[in-house]
């Protein structure tokens, strides 16, 4: 479900500057208490993703790890804002 999130997303900013613009605004989650930006969540799936060493099946987590790639890439394209977001986020560690 991650993975096929992370790709609607990728798919919804994509050359889209209003769009890519949501993805460094914060937002509640139902889930969670705190507030996070959908490149805030992409990060912290990378992070966790490579930081679970056999809980998951391999090609799943390359699969929610590569959509998550594509996701931010597709946020921060020909958008200066948005890649400052990501740096400030720790965004090239992460990557």
């Amino acid at each position: 479900v991650r993975a096929n999130a992370a790709w609607v997303i990728g798919n919804a900013v994509k050359n889209d500057p209003g769009f890519q613009l949501w993805a460094v605004e914060g937002v509640k989650s139902a889930v969670e208490e705190a507030e996070a930006s959908a490149l805030a969540r992409l990060l912290g799936m990378l992070v966790e993703e490579a930081g679970s060493g056999g809980g998951s099946e391999p090609h799943l987590v390359d699969d929610r790890r590569r959509k998550a790639v594509y996701a931010i890439t597709s946020a921060t394209r020909n958008n200066d804002y948005v890649r400052g977001e990501l740096l400030r986020a720790g965004g090239l560690e992460a990557l």
